[in-house]
């Protein structure tokens, strides 16, 4: 089906081309790459599932070097979340019985964000403090440790912290017990052997097991290897700034094709208090909503696991919740939205609107 913008208005129409442009490049991409992931699952079994904020340059599969589709990602504003939800439980353990499923284990990558060069370029929803992003991951973190403590499972479950700076994509890696200094990759050598990663990350994690730690690797020597280009291509730092252009509400399969750094703020479903995330990612993009006018983008995944028929339900409901919230907080940015819904395809990672 091919996405027609001819009812777009104009001055909305190519931010909306854009996107369905970066969706198609990424199904062509996610195609060529299927071989390659499935081959990837194989070598690497461990089901990796990350935690992380929804700043739009967050791109952890792209600065961990790993093919489209094996990492699975939750995002909430500011990397907040709670164990406590119902819905992020049920979501969370689908994947750990997967893995059991699989006969591997399941690692939970629970990251937090901030800028090295300037802190008003960390993350906003954690009002730029590096240690409530911190204190909030580890919080986590905990949660997840204790919940799956002797559950019984044959898969086994294990939990990372894992900071991102994001002026170099550098990734900060947090010991389990807090009995070591955390270690930026930033400072590894490029030229580090893969023997020496494998020696550090059981020095990080001593209770991982071992197919865990061989799996966690990859990521680890691929972030240094992407390091080395950044500081290489010498980055602009207006890449760095907050510049997206949509607000994304819905599943985060829905929006695993974002793959392009400050194109959006996406606000998941399983915060059962998920207006307080769409407030305050409008107050983020509000900025440049006013100069350049931006999506509320609603969306919704359908395939082997829901059919259809409930994404669209789904998609419509957080449409019209956030273009409610627009109007009781932010009316002023009323003239400057285009309310967009999509459904994607989990086999082809194309989406369509409606």
């Amino acid at each position: 089906m091919q996405n027609n913008t001819d009812g777009v208005p104009e001055i909305f129409r190519k931010k909306v081309e854009r996107l369905i442009e970066i969706n198609e490049a990424y199904a062509i991409q996610y195609f060529d790459q299927l071989l390659l992931l499935e081959a990837y699952k194989k070598k690497h079994p461990t089901r990796v599932v990350v935690f992380k904020c929804s700043d739009g340059r967050m791109l952890f599969a792209h600065f961990t070097g790993t093919p489209l589709g094996y990492l699975h990602n939750f995002r909430n504003l500011g990397g907040q979340f709670n164990f406590g939800w119902k819905g992020l439980q049920s979501a969370f353990n689908y994947h750990v019985k997967e893995a059991s499923n699989d006969n591997s284990g399941c690692l939970a990558i629970v990251t937090y964000h901030y800028s090295e060069g300037d802190a008003k370029r960390g993350c906003k929803a954690n009002n730029f403090d590096k240690v409530i992003s911190i204190r909030g991951a580890e919080r986590f973190a905990r949660q997840i440790r204790t919940a799956y403590k002797d559950i019984g499972y044959p898969a086994s479950v294990d939990v990372v912290v894992v900071g991102v700076e994001t002026d170099e994509d550098a990734l900060i890696l947090h010991g389990e017990n807090g009995d070591h200094q955390p270690v930026n990759l930033g400072d590894s050598s490029p030229t580090v052997s893969e023997k020496e990663l494998l020696q550090k990350i059981r020095v990080l994690f001593p209770s991982m097991s071992t197919t865990m730690c061989v799996d966690f690797l990859p990521l680890i020597h691929n972030n240094i290897k992407h390091i080395a280009k950044v500081r290489k291509t010498k980055r602009p730092i207006t890449e760095l700034d907050h510049n997206e252009f949509v607000v994304g509400i819905g599943g985060s399969l829905a929006f695993d094709w974002f793959h392009i750094p400050n194109i959006a703020i996406l606000v998941g479903q399983h915060n059962p208090n998920v207006e307080r995330p769409i407030k305050s990612a409008l107050e983020v993009i509000k900025p440049n909503a006013k100069k350049e006018g931006f999506i509320l983008l609603s969306g919704a995944s359908y395939g082997k696991h829901n059919p259809e028929a409930f994404a669209l339900a789904e998609a419509k409901y957080y449409s019209r919740l956030g273009q409610e919230l627009v109007k009781q907080y932010h009316p002023e940015l009323l003239e400057f939205m285009y309310p967009m819904k999509i459904l994607l395809n989990t086999e082809t990672q194309k989406f369509k609107m409606f």
